[in-house]
């Protein structure tokens, strides 16, 4: 990822729409596995914005290949190290909770099935994986390429890679699913006519205020709801 990206990242993360209306999706896909999670392990943790928020539910740490990302996670004052998602196998603790936050897509993941696989050998028996990414091949743009990202995932290609990797999927969902029509202007017409970068950028107050509204409403929705489409794609695996 461009450095860049780290720097807005790491400034964003506590105000922007979108970090914060990711937080509520996990929360309502945490929640009601809480009681049995204590030990919680976030993969690919960036500039730790989400690691943080994880501490509510147990004792947390992050790991993430890039020493930049380290950095900025370590001015939150929690607990990270360089780890690589590709290679876990220097890792011998056991979680009850591992998370994956927009690992996946990344093109420093060759093989994200690989992955997947490397990560339930670190989990609990009955513990469980979270997984966020982004979703919906015809999004791919400018923004994607800004990010470093290769690919975006479907429902069924996420079902397949966590079942055969292992895991008992318990939901899955799309996200993002009421602002679509805005991400899709965005990524597909306006990305053909103007050269953007990614989406991390300040916005206005009162554009980023009614953003989250609308997506905490989307939140509320979701305990009950699976969404058809979204930008992004949340899937919560049980390991077998």
């Amino acid at each position: 990822m461009n450095k860049n990206e780290y720097v807005k990242m790491f400034s964003l993360e506590n105000k922007h729409f979108w970090f914060l209306a990711k937080r509520s999706f996990a929360d309502v896909f945490i929640n009601p596995i809480q009681d049995s999670v204590s030990k919680i392990l976030d993969v690919g943790c960036g500039t730790g914005g989400m690691t943080q928020h994880l501490s509510k539910y147990g004792v947390v740490e992050g790991i993430d290949s890039d020493k930049r990302a380290v950095k900025y996670s370590l001015k939150r004052k929690i607990n990270v190290r360089l780890g690589d998602a590709n290679k876990m196998s220097g890792i011998k603790d056991k979680y009850d909770l591992v998370t994956l936050f927009d690992v996946l897509y990344h093109k420093n993941i060759p093989d994200p099935k690989k992955v997947v696989k490397n990560v339930a050998a670190i989990i609990k028996k009955g513990g469980y994986l979270l997984v966020t990414d982004s979703a919906m091949s015809c999004l791919y743009s400018s923004h994607d390429l800004h990010l470093g990202g290769v690919r975006r995932f479907s429902s069924l290609e996420m079902r397949t890679m966590l079942e055969q990797s292992g895991f008992q999927v318990i939901r899955i969902s799309y996200i993002y699913f009421s602002i679509f029509p805005l991400v899709f202007l965005r990524r597909v017409v306006l990305d053909k006519f103007v050269a953007k970068g990614s989406d991390v950028e300040e916005v206005s107050p009162a554009i980023n205020i009614l953003l989250l509204f609308l997506l905490r409403i989307e939140a509320i929705i979701l305990k009950w709801f699976d969404f058809p489409w979204g930008s992004s794609i949340i899937a919560l695996a049980k390991k077998k």
